[in-house]
């Protein structure tokens, strides 16, 4: 795990729980912030995600010193993870007192994620491990997406900024498929240094946009 990514989701559950417990009744409202936390997270994980699997190679030889090589199919297994990283996904649950389906959610992830280890650990070794791990968290958060779309009455797909996340993983996917492409133009340092360059400026401006337009909509 990525410490930012706790400290990023903590927040919006804050956000989320004043919002939504101030009035549970206004279910339109609720939704309506448990998408938009969607968008605000993924415009920070996503990027963040594409860096390290583009330059992860680039970032273990240079932090590192090649010391931790070994441990990289690890991490490249393990970021993975980060993109279901983008909300709070037990927060209406919690709202709207399904602290019993939290609980099972929680469960359900425990023993699905030590299945797995025990059949992909013999096959996969230590990676394995980490996959498991991942899958098991987006089992977890599909779960929680789930319930939280039955006590609200919708369907799955209602939860979620389905076509917004799709069309900027997407982007993402073409531009850091072109970065690494051109990766073989540059040493390591340079990589890394232009591939981190342009999250910076992916993350900044995404966030600035999505304010910019919120505002904007605020007024009207």
């Amino acid at each position: 795990e990525i410490p930012l990514f706790a400290i990023l989701i903590s927040a919006m559950e804050n956000v989320l729980l004043t919002i939504i417990s101030a009035n549970p009744y206004d279910k339109p409202t609720a939704r309506h912030v448990f998408r938009e936390s969607f968008k605000i997270l993924s415009l920070i994980a996503f990027p963040i995600f594409f860096l390290l699997l583009t330059a992860g190679p680039e970032a273990f030889s240079i932090i590192f010193n090649n010391k931790y090589n070994a441990s990289l199919p690890v991490f490249l297994i393990s970021i993975f993870i980060i993109p279901v990283r983008i909300t709070h996904y037990g927060v209406i649950l919690q709202c709207y007192g399904q602290s019993r389906k939290i609980a099972l959610g929680s469960v359900l992830d425990i023993l699905f994620s030590l299945l797995l280890m025990f059949i992909l650990y013999p096959v996969m070794g230590t990676p394995g491990v980490a996959l498991a791990i991942v899958v098991s968290t987006y089992l977890q958060a599909w779960f929680y997406t789930w319930q939280s779309a039955k006590t609200m009455k919708l369907g799955t797909a209602g939860m979620l900024p389905g076509t917004f996340l799709i069309k900027f993983w997407l982007s993402l996917m073409a531009l850091y498929g072109l970065l690494y492409w051109l990766k073989k133009y540059f040493n390591s340092t340079a990589s890394l240094a232009i591939i981190s360059a342009v999250t910076v400026v992916i993350i900044i401006t995404g966030l600035a946009r999505y304010w910019t337009f919120q505002r904007a909509s605020a007024k009207k």
